[in-house]
This record gives C-alpha cells, sequence and structure tokens, in this order.
C-alpha cells in the first residue's frame, strides 16, 4: 500500500523510463561527437598535398600522369611526357 502512494504506477514504470531517457542522451552524445569529428578532422587533413606537378606546379594529392600508348601524359599541363612530372611536396 505505501508504495502504491510514493510510485502511483509501480516503481519498474520509473526505472524503465530511466532507462530509456539515458539510452536517449547516450545516443545522443555518441551522434554529435560523430558528426564533429570529420568537421574538425576532415579539412585539415585533405590540405595536405603529398606530389606537386613540376610541369604546372600544382599541388596534387596522387600522381596525374596517365599511360597513352607508349607515353606518358599528363592532363594538368595537357603534353606528352618521357617520364612521370610528380615529384614530392617539400617540406
Amino acid at each position: 500500500m505505501v508504495e502504491l502512494l510514493i510510485y502511483p504506477y509501480g516503481v519498474g514504470v520509473y526505472e524503465t523510463f530511466l532507462e530509456e531517457a539515458m539510452r536517449r542522451l547516450a545516443s545522443l552524445l555518441l551522434g554529435s561527437v560523430l558528426l564533429a569529428g570529420p568537421v574538425t578532422v576532415g579539412p585539415l587533413h585533405s590540405q595536405d598535398a603529398k606530389l606537386r606537378c613540376t610541369l604546372t606546379d600544382k599541388k596534387i594529392e596522387k600522381c596525374c600522369c596517365e599511360q597513352r600508348g607508349d607515353k606518358l601524359y599528363c592532363p594538368l599541363a595537357k603534353k606528352t611526357i618521357e617520364k612521370c612530372c610528380c615529384e614530392p611536396v617539400k617540406k
């Protein structure tokens, strides 16, 4: 009888409510961390160019040279070349 005065719907209902509230809070926090991670880390990482085209002096992420027949072709300079025109960026 005392239990009905303190918890009119029983103890189990309140425990379930608290568990659900904690689950929602945890998923909200986890979601915000997962969304904030790529936003803060992504642009900083993508600005780091690994290579430089020696013909155009542009910084690139990967080698721009393409194989065309027996020769290489640089689409940035729009020229046929003998050897690869990309070199590592010097820091």
